[in-house]
């Protein structure tokens, strides 16, 4: 039989080894996270061969400000047309009509803009409509020698159509 006070201490020690546990896990994951983070970022492969191994990569530029401040952790809270980006399946917590318009200059010379409209139909039904375009500015354009040539305006289009049914009380 152990008195309640020995029992107590062997709670707090284990208790003590544990904290010092998942402290030690938390430290190493984060610092794990941050060096692969930063061999991916060195990793960069920016040679001729290279182009056409990446696609699309302004899909990923978060759309409205509101999602973009809560860390992009939008998903369940979205009640306006941005639901059509964050949870499509969210465009019936759109009470009647919405419409979103955002432009946002992001490095240097870019601009990414993003625009939606999403709307009920009847009870339990909506239907949203979307554009995401990013203009990467101009660009200088050079021959093999270096010698300029011109300059050139790269840009990404997409274009997004969501319908959302709620089935009971799931959407």
């Amino acid at each position: 039989y152990q008195s309640g006070n020995t029992k107590m201490k062997k709670i707090q020690s284990h208790w003590e080894g544990t904290k010092k546990f998942i402290i030690l896990i938390l430290l190493f994951s984060s610092t794990l996270d941050f060096g692969l983070w930063t061999l991916d970022a060195l990793a960069g492969d920016f040679s001729s061969s290279a182009k056409g191994t990446t696609a699309a990569g302004f899909l990923k530029l978060p759309a409205g400000a509101r999602g973009a401040a809560l860390g992009e952790a939008y998903g369940a809270l979205v009640n306006e047309a941005n639901a059509l980006y964050w949870n499509p399946a969210a465009l019936n917590a759109v009470e009647n009509r919405s419409m979103t318009l955002m432009h946002a200059f992001y490095l240097e010379s870019t601009a990414f803009d993003y625009a939606a409209y999403s709307q009920k139909i009847g009870d339990n039904n909506a239907l949203g409509f979307g554009l995401q375009y990013f203009s990467a500015g101009s660009i200088t354009e050079t021959d093999e020698t270096g010698t300029e040539i011109g300059d050139f305006n790269p840009n990404d289009l997409a274009a997004s159509l969501g319908y959302a049914h709620q089935w009971g009380k799931f959407s």
